[in-house]
């Protein structure tokens, strides 16, 4: 977006025509008004925390994380902002794993895995003591039922398809599954 707006400033210095200028500001009017919306709507997390420690096989732990409180509509994105905290260097590049799943645990109805940060930054990386905000999308189909779901999230080595061992967390389901929140999901 930064680098649109310069090129747009630009265009316009160099611009002696009216409509070129016109249609500059228009433009950057736009993307201004787009960054706006994005940060003000119910899709942007909370900035306080919601602290949720789990240990990672002494390797990283989870301090906590960020999720709108809102119901959500089938189709919808449920943004999840991850607060990790590197114990020591990691062994591997694992990826994060997001399940809604029933409240009973039968089955689940979203699943997103990601490396962290989009895999800009490879956990084997990270330094001993390292704070890192990890910003994951959760994306509902448009057939989720209404109702009341568990969300749950883990680690796991994508070449061996192995979760990473939950030493500590608050609830803890089989597999090394930490339980989050609860969310709801609406049709109305």
């Amino acid at each position: 977006s930064l680098v649109s707006l310069a090129i747009l400033a630009w265009i316009v210095l160099r611009s002696r025509q009216r409509r070129a200028i016109l249609l500059a500001v228009g433009a950057i009017s736009v993307v201004l008004l787009l960054l706006l919306w994005q940060h003000q709507g119910r899709g942007e997390p909370d900035r306080q925390p919601t602290t949720s420690a789990a240990n990672f096989a002494d390797e990283v732990s989870l301090l906590g994380y960020n999720l709108p409180t809102t119901p959500w509509k089938p189709g919808e994105t449920i943004p999840i902002r991850l607060y990790w905290f590197a114990r020591k260097s990691p062994a591997a590049d694992y990826s994060v794993f997001l399940h809604l799943a029933l409240l009973d645990d039968s089955g689940k109805v979203a699943q997103s895995d990601s490396p962290p940060i989009s895999g800009y930054s490879p956990m084997t990386q990270w330094e001993p003591g390292e704070i890192v905000v990890d910003q994951q999308h959760l994306q509902l189909d448009e057939t989720v039922p209404p109702g009341r779901y568990r969300l749950l999230m883990g680690l796991y080595r994508p070449d061996a398809m192995q979760n990473l061992a939950v030493l500590q967390a608050t609830e803890v389901l089989p597999g090394d599954r930490v339980v989050l929140a609860e969310i709801e999901v609406s049709d109305e």
